[in-house]
């Protein structure tokens, strides 16, 4: 869900009568038998990296959620400032796994031969 305001306290607001009104996503979650785990939602307040407003928890009857600063969506990581850190950070760290698994399978003395490193390195690694 979205919502856009001056404040975070009001599009904290905003959110909070989104999940609770009628027909609202609490409601969805009963009728559709999905039940609403709300130990999995997060909450993002974006704004730009030198603004100085207050990041306020979102209160809801359940819980209240506290605003984090970058969270995985669809399997990309999104921060509060939209500058992609967070995603790289996390892209290059997987890539050098990768890349020093198969340097280690590779190896000349016992490990597998270089053309199938190769093959694995651009099947596997490199997607």
């Amino acid at each position: 869900m979205v919502a856009t305001a001056e404040t975070f306290t009001e599009a904290h607001t905003m959110l909070a009568d989104m999940m609770e009104r009628e027909g609202g996503v609490s409601d969805w979650s009963r009728t559709h038998n999905s039940p609403l785990e709300y130990t999995k939602l997060m909450l993002i307040d974006f704004a730009h990296r030198s603004s100085s407003k207050a990041r306020t928890a979102l209160h809801l009857p359940q819980r209240q959620i506290e605003p984090s600063t970058s969270t995985k969506y669809l399997g990309v990581i999104v921060d509060q400032s939209l500058n992609w850190k967070a995603q790289q950070a996390y892209a290059v760290g997987k890539g050098s796994k990768w890349a020093a698994q198969i340097r280690r399978l590779a190896r000349p003395t016992w490990g597998i031969m270089p053309k199938y490193a190769r093959r694995l390195f651009i099947s596997v690694a490199l997607p």
